[in-house]
């Protein structure tokens, strides 16, 4: 049985949209995390749909938690029970459930897979997932992270692009685990678009938005700073923000 105290490292929200916390610490208090600026910039409603929605996205101190497969999968069946509109639903017309955390999800494909494979295998089998990342894939490592995102069915990505200027990236970015670079961000997003996934990239400037489209994105979102230096949602991609369209 799922203890109550555990959601809220398991999930928080974004926008009212459910996110799956499968990385729920940084390497240092320094490392970059774009799910936790984007999420920092995106606060949840002031609604309380039910006991998993109105969570924000926490950090785990060290040791980082171990949560199984288990887990996630009776907070997903949780939600669906609590959820008076969704239960005994599927789940096939929701919007998707996304991956996330502190750190990088994609450091948890294993962890992601199990919890798809579970889902899939239940009453909730039409739910769908998708990931947000930073994008900081090793070259070494592409291959073997498209083949596992495949494999698992997951369609829909959203990933850190930040800049096209590598010297603006790095100046927002700071300091990334394993000397990983703008670069490989980019390597990244153009992998995904070639194995025909929908990819939203989340940018800090026009050009960057412009790279992101180049690059093939569906769409993309615009992060700023407001005066006291915190990062603000400027448009969301489908010109909802405060800002134009990208």
């Amino acid at each position: 049985m799922l203890s109550r105290s555990k959601p809220a490292l398991l999930t928080y929200t974004v926008n009212g949209q459910l996110h799956l916390n499968v990385s729920p610490s940084l390497n240092t208090t320094t490392q970059f995390s774009y799910n936790k600026l984007t999420a920092d910039a995106q606060s949840p409603p002031p609604i309380n749909l039910n006991d998993l929605h109105d969570n924000p996205l926490t950090i785990a101190t060290n040791p980082s938690p171990c949560f199984s497969t288990t887990d996630y999968f009776e907070t997903i069946d949780r939600l669906y029970e609590l959820d008076g509109s969704r239960a005994g639903g599927m789940g096939e017309f929701d919007t998707p459930l996304v991956f996330g955390g502190a750190g990088n999800p994609l450091s948890s494909l294993d962890l992601i897979e199990s919890i798809v494979a579970s889902v899939k295998l239940s009453s909730r089998h039409g739910v769908s997932f998708s990931v947000t990342t930073d994008g900081l894939v090793h070259s070494t490592k592409l291959v073997e992270t498209m083949a596992q995102l495949l494999e698992s069915g997951i369609k829909e990505i959203e990933i850190g692009l930040v800049s096209s200027n590598p010297n603006k990236y790095k100046k927002i970015v700071g300091s990334t685990i394993d000397g990983l670079k703008f670069q490989d961000v980019v390597a990244f997003t153009s992998a995904c678009v070639e194995n025909k996934m929908e990819v939203t990239c989340g940018v800090w400037d026009s050009e960057g938005a412009k790279l992101a489209l180049a690059l093939g994105a569906i769409r993309c979102k615009r992060f700023g700073f407001d005066k006291e230096g915190s990062v603000i949602l400027l448009d969301g991609g489908e010109g909802g923000g405060r800002g134009s369209t990208c």
